[in-house]
């Protein structure tokens, strides 16, 4: 894909794939609407089984994903996306304080309500480096 700017033709580069998984339709709009404008390829679910059917055709090179959401959550949904994508980049989002205190590894945790320019710099940290902590 290409762009014209002041005469010349600059490539751009293919959009980062992101999947977001929030039940929470308002926010999940929101998530999806801010990542959209700065560039990334979005899908968004808000149930976690159909989350890893979206992670098997979409391919996401990230994922955001609520603690809570329904059909599979929490540790459950991150063992699961950890199995079929290993190197993933999670980034999970919430209120609970069980998010905060459990063991499963993640890339980020994020508390609610998020911080939008702090998302922005975890997102583009872990894409960059797709590393864990």
């Amino acid at each position: 894909m290409e762009s014209q700017c002041s005469g010349s033709t600059v490539a751009k580069p293919p959009s980062l794939r992101v999947l977001v998984v929030e039940d929470d339709k308002l926010a999940r709009g929101a998530l999806r609407l801010i990542l959209e404008l700065d560039g990334y390829d979005v899908r968004a679910t808000g149930n976690g089984l159909r989350a890893l059917r979206v992670l098997k055709d979409f391919n996401p090179q990230m994922v955001i994903m609520d603690w809570r959401v329904s059909g599979l959550c929490g540790e459950r949904l991150c063992g699961a996306i950890r199995r079929r994508r290993p190197n993933v980049p999670i980034i999970i989002t919430s209120s609970s304080d069980e998010a905060f205190s459990s063991s499963v590894e993640v890339s980020a945790r994020m508390r609610k309500p998020i911080d939008v320019r702090r998302l922005r710099e975890v997102v583009a940290g872990r894409i960059e480096g797709a590393e864990r902590l």
